[in-house]
């Protein structure tokens, strides 16, 4: 694909993304609201846009791939808001202008292509449906609709038919991995100093737990789980080789980064995915059993220290917050009964399990009521309806079994089909364990993994046509 040259209806598409920039930053003027004058604040913008719309598609996405991570837990303040717009925001709009533009796709639509964007539209037609718009702010309402269905479809059509072919995958796996040591090694200073980017230390207090810049353990696990099963593929499945040393960093860095987090569902989730990638090939599966052998006795080692410390027993034998959990699934299920097909609505998930007087059997009511959901997916049915949550999981079924079905073939990319396929599988294991919705790029993540399958199913449909 040729990006060096702009068609008219390219220009045309740019041009008024660039007007969009503009006409966003004067109506959302709030995060600096009497600093600036919202016609410098628009001006701002324009050169913004002019800048951003300068840069290669290409380039454009790998920055904001690797900031991303950086941003998520930045500070709720005047700055952190125009730091959000600036790095975080206004990229992604310029993608979404370079997604919808009319130039040729990458490849063939299949059937499952679709879903992204039928959830999508599910979603924005049920806030319009079951909300008051009007008591709240518009663009608010657009920006939190966007971030938790939108961003995750538009990344994977972006990266599985619109991108220029100079965006590949192994390059993607090098920001993914990259980022990975980066949030490894921030979670090590974090749990050695005490400090972290952006001082959030809200989850400091009980256990100590890091979260690096990601706002929260749980995230932070996930993140670097998906990063591990990426490096172990590299490792164990003939990945390119400029990718190796630093598959060797993520597991050096990132596993005591996921340790460190002290969340028991993404370090289930990460070895879950973790062992079939190792085992699973022949010339890994002694040294993988060695390890693992070393690893079990250790522990048997040091069982008696452990069980003595204050985070075996904050964290390990503490059972209230487990206790919750099996009482929101409960109440989730109950409430899915209720409206199964279409679901309570856009975000309705607490106003809903709040208001619907349930018994918790043996278990105090408090544990439901203070608590909110801890599954991305029941969060999914309840409020969308098994329709919502078909058009969510579809393509991430499709896609991924039939990767792991190619991959039992040799291929160059084999180690993608596999190391892509484990870290969707351990996103979604890890988002069983908490709600995605208030984590934008974990939202993202899974469809960025399934646009790399997608993209590399599709370059060996056109290799086997070709030959």
């Amino acid at each position: 694909m040729n990006t060096s040259v702009a068609a008219p209806s390219q220009l045309a598409v740019a041009s008024a993304g660039v007007l969009a920039a503009v006409a966003a930053s004067y109506y959302t003027v709030d995060v600096v609201q009497g600093v600036y004058p919202k016609l410098f604040i628009g001006l701002l913008a324009l050169a913004g846009a002019v800048v951003l719309f300068s840069i290669e598609p290409e380039r454009l996405f790998l920055g904001w791939l690797l900031v991303a991570p950086l941003l998520q837990g930045v500070p709720a303040t005047s700055w952190g808001h125009a730091l959000e717009w600036i790095l975080y925001l206004a990229p992604v709009v310029v993608l979404l202008v370079h997604t919808i533009s009319p130039h040729g796709g990458r490849s063939r639509i299949s059937w499952f292509d679709f879903m992204p964007a039928a959830y999508f539209l599910f979603a924005s037609c049920s806030m319009v449906l079951t909300t008051n718009l009007l008591q709240t702010s518009p663009t608010s309402s657009v920006k939190a609709l966007f971030l938790t269905a939108g961003l995750g479809p538009l990344v994977y059509y972006f990266v599985a038919f619109r991108a220029p072919t100079a965006l590949t995958a192994t390059k993607v796996v090098r920001v993914l991995l990259i980022s990975c040591v980066i949030q490894g090694a921030m979670a090590a200073v974090e749990i050695a100093t005490g400090w972290n980017l952006w001082r959030d230390y809200f989850w400091h207090v009980s256990g100590f737990r890091a979260v690096a810049t990601l706002h929260n353990p749980a995230a932070l696990g996930a993140f670097l789980g998906a990063g591990i099963a990426l490096a172990l593929a590299v490792l164990s499945w003939g990945g390119p080789r400029h990718l190796r040393r630093l598959s060797i960093a993520v597991l050096v860095i990132g596993v005591p980064g996921l340790v460190f987090t002290l969340t028991r569902g993404p370090i289930a989730a990460a070895a879950v995915v973790a062992l079939p990638v190792v085992l699973l090939r022949g010339r890994t599966r002694f040294a993988a059993i060695c390890v693992m052998f070393a690893a079990l006795l250790a522990v048997v080692i040091a069982w008696p220290t452990i069980t003595g410390t204050s985070l075996y027993r904050e964290r390990v034998t503490n059972t209230r917050n487990v206790e919750a959990r099996v009482v929101l699934q409960d109440w989730s299920l109950r409430l899915a009964k209720e409206k199964p097909i279409l679901g309570w609505g856009y975000q309705s998930f607490d106003r809903v399990k709040n208001s619907a007087n349930f018994s918790a059997g043996l278990l105090p009511v408090a544990l439901g009521l203070d608590s909110t959901s801890h599954d991305t997916y029941l969060t999914v049915l309840v409020e969308y309806g098994g329709v919502g949550l078909f058009l969510l999981l579809a393509p991430f079924a499709a896609v991924a079994s039939t990767a792991l079905r190619r991959a039992r073939a040799p291929s160059s990319d084999r180690w993608l089909l596999i190391g892509a396929s484990a870290a969707v599988v351990a996103l979604i294991l890890a988002g069983t364990t908490y709600d995605y919705k208030y984590f934008s790029l974990m939202v993202a993540l899974p469809y960025l993994l399934l646009a790399l399958l997608r993209r590399a199913m599709a370059d060996q449909d056109a290799r086997a046509s070709a030959s």
